[in-house]
């Protein structure tokens, strides 16, 4: 009966979020699609300071934003927009990876994020997957939007994750907002209600991938709160449960750039837990087609973004 209870509660919080945005609904800016217009990525690289293991290492992480054609029902990008034309809508497509060291071992990280364009095409993203590769293994997770829900896919090395298929309520998934803040920022949702909590973390962390309660707030960003930079936005995403705060910082005027993130939460058993802060702050950015731009005479570009070449 408790489970029943707290399972309407929750479905009602997330329809009541659900029909507070459907009344938001704002057109794409032009902005945006003069700046997206093209053929050609957004490509950023960071200097990371990434939590793990109840310590900071150091590393590199990049921001790859770039518009396609989707397939709503194969729920992959496609070219063949022709032959199903009802089918295909546009989207922003966001890859964040990460790299550094613990110690001896390595690890990079990767998420990938789909979202459309036209909030009249969907609220929510349609797609996002995350995941870690360390020298102790792999582990991979999927979200999969469907009508009414997200199912959800985990895949690990660990014999207690190995193989997990379930649901979770929906919601927006937490990953989604790095999306919407390059669209529109004027759609982040504000106040407290239900998230999916970012999917590298919840590895990190190795917790249950479920909606928790958030409180989400859009605010002016002091100039000394990330780097030189000046005019941003910061909007954070701070979890009751497990008191874990993503900031995200970006440009308050279009194209909205990302200029860095941090993010606090506590690592560790009961004992030896302490609460530590990820940071990442831009360094610099690119447009290009970089898809055609393979050959090794290309090499100049990573050079221009300093990454190095285990990123």
């Amino acid at each position: 009966m408790l489970f029943f209870i707290v399972f309407i509660f929750a479905s009602c919080s997330s329809k009541k979020s659900s029909d507070n945005q459907k009344k938001k609904v704002l057109p794409v800016p032009v902005e945006f699609s003069n700046y997206w217009n093209g053929s050609e990525a957004e490509v950023s690289s960071f200097n990371l300071l990434q939590s793990r293991f109840g310590e900071i290492h150091k590393g590199q992480a990049v921001l790859i934003f770039e518009t396609k054609q989707f397939s709503r029902s194969l729920q992959l990008t496609t070219e063949k927009i022709s032959e199903k034309k009802d089918d295909i809508i546009q989207v922003l497509r966001m890859n964040q990876s990460r790299n550094f060291n613990t110690g001896i071992s390595a690890t990079s990280t990767m998420t990938e994020v789909v979202t459309p364009v036209n909030r009249k095409e969907g609220n929510y993203a349609l797609k996002v997957t995350g995941s870690v590769q360390e020298w102790a293994g792999q582990t991979y997770l999927q979200l999969n939007l469907d009508p009414n829900k997200y199912h959800i896919q985990l895949r690990s090395l660990l014999e207690s994750q190995s193989e997990q298929n379930q649901v979770a309520l929906l919601t927006f998934p937490e990953d989604q907002f790095w999306c919407t803040i390059r669209i529109n920022p004027k759609d982040l949702p504000v106040g407290e209600m239900l998230i999916i909590p970012g999917l590298i973390s919840s590895r990190f962390r190795n917790t249950e991938i479920k909606a928790m309660k958030a409180k989400l707030t859009l605010t002016k960003a002091n100039n000394n709160e990330l780097g030189n930079f000046v005019n941003m936005l910061k909007y954070s995403v701070s979890y009751m449960e497990d008191e874990r705060v993503l900031e995200i910082f970006f440009k308050a005027t279009s194209p909205y750039q990302i200029c860095g993130w941090k993010e606090t939460y506590s690592e560790g058993t009961e004992t030896k837990s302490k609460k530590l802060t990820t940071i990442a702050i831009l360094s610099s950015s690119i447009k290009s087609e970089f898809r055609t731009k393979s050959s090794a005479n290309f090499t100049g570009l990573r050079d221009s973004l300093g990454l190095s070449n285990s990123h």
